[in-house]
């Protein structure tokens, strides 16, 4: 256990309970531009679906939800990412959610409304293969509507969550 005033590192802190004040990165930047061999992917594999797997236990037993958003182009390989997924996953914690066109009934309501309904419950994972803000960024690429507008959208609550 490291001493008071240490910095423990990011993978060794603890989940803080509700109503702590104290901010833990949630997001933490991605390693973009470095490429895999197919024979070095083969030879990490087994460890990634471990600490996957492991990471997947911590979070239910601390009690906290998760989301993972799977979204991009089409032909990106989002579906066979989501396959891994969920063959990786405990499937007793992992729901997955698909949102293709808008029903009747959530056309009818608010437009966030589709994803707020299917969130995960503490402990739980959800895999979401579409999110509440594509629409939003697709009319923004195709001139439909503003920046002022875009960050309007993607950001509609008066508050951010902080854990």
């Amino acid at each position: 256990m490291p001493r008071a005033g240490k910095a423990r590192p990011q993978s060794e802190r603890a989940l803080p309970a509700r109503g702590n004040t104290p901010k833990y990165v949630i997001f933490e930047p991605a390693e973009l531009g470095r490429k895999l061999s197919k024979k070095e992917y083969q030879a990490l594999l087994p460890e990634l679906r471990a600490k996957l797997l492991e990471a997947q236990l911590a979070l239910k037993k601390a009690n906290v939800p998760l989301i993972i958003i799977l979204a991009g182009v089409d032909g990106a390989g989002k579906g066979e990412l989501l396959h891994c997924l969920n063959e990786w996953f405990d499937p007793r914690g992992v729901d997955t959610q698909a949102f293709g066109q808008l029903s009747d009934e959530e056309r009818e309501r608010p437009s966030s409304w589709r994803f707020w309904r299917v969130l995960p419950t503490r402990g739980r994972s959800g895999i979401f293969f579409g999110s509440w803000y594509t629409e939003t960024i697709l009319e923004r690429v195709y001139g439909k509507i503003k920046n002022a507008e875009l960050d309007a959208t993607l950001n509609p609550w008066p508050f951010q969550l902080e854990f």
